[in-house]
């Protein structure tokens, strides 16, 4: 996992949050409560309001071996990159989503075909 630094300033954490609380079936209370951060803290993670810390995505990774950074990374605008850049980043993005639904899928957290 990369320092995360002044990084977290430019990126969206939200859409990557909701994506990892999907691939594990939970709510933002369970989400909140399995990751150890209060509910009001969660909840600004999740609108952006607040960028997490290192401890932060530490401990997401830890509950789900997802890491909500480059996840966030990978979700992040790369029009600015150079065009062959901007196309691995979505070859990697959409294998990401196939690992995250396959795992999702593989903890019976929804059938497999609904996602």
């Amino acid at each position: 996992m990369p320092p995360l630094g002044n990084q977290t300033s430019r990126l969206n954490f939200g859409p990557a949050i909701q994506q990892w609380m999907r691939a594990m079936g939970f709510t933002a209370a369970q989400a909140a409560r399995k990751t150890g951060i209060s509910r009001k803290h969660f909840e600004e993670l999740l609108s952006d309001q607040r960028k997490p810390s290192l401890a932060i995505v530490e401990k997401f990774f830890a509950v789900s071996g997802i890491d909500i950074y480059h996840l966030a990374e990978l979700n992040d605008d790369a029009s600015r990159l150079p065009k062959p850049i901007q196309r691995l980043r979505r070859e990697l993005r959409e294998e990401w989503a196939k690992q995250i639904t396959n795992m999702t899928i593989d903890r019976g957290l929804i059938p497999s075909g609904q996602w």
